[in-house]
């Protein structure tokens, strides 16, 4: 990871993630950074994602909104269903919290 900045942000986001840690917003936030300034736009559109999906758990809700579209619009560009549907199911009005992962 020493030489690709990017993944070793993604890891280490992941790893926040599946920790449930209290610094993931943050981390997905670097990720998210790094992956733009690196034009890595599925990785982009991904950590939109996540970052959403953190900051929507952790009551940070003034950013939620701002990530779910930054991610949905990524996601249109590139032709990502996958990340695509993954948003959209965040934003269904009767999306269960402890279901979004």
């Amino acid at each position: 990871f020493a030489d690709q900045p990017e993944l070793r942000s993604l890891f280490e986001a992941e790893s926040a993630r599946c920790r449930r840690s209290d610094d993931e917003v943050d981390l997905w936030h670097t990720a998210l950074d790094r992956c733009a300034n690196a034009h890595w736009g599925w990785e982009e559109a991904v950590a939109s994602w996540r970052c959403a999906e953190a900051t929507a758990r952790t009551g940070q809700s003034s950013q939620t909104d701002a990530m779910l579209e930054q991610a949905l619009q990524l996601a249109r560009k590139m032709g990502a269903k996958p990340i695509e549907r993954a948003v959209v199911a965040l934003t269904a009005p009767d999306a269960d919290q402890p279901a979004r992962r």
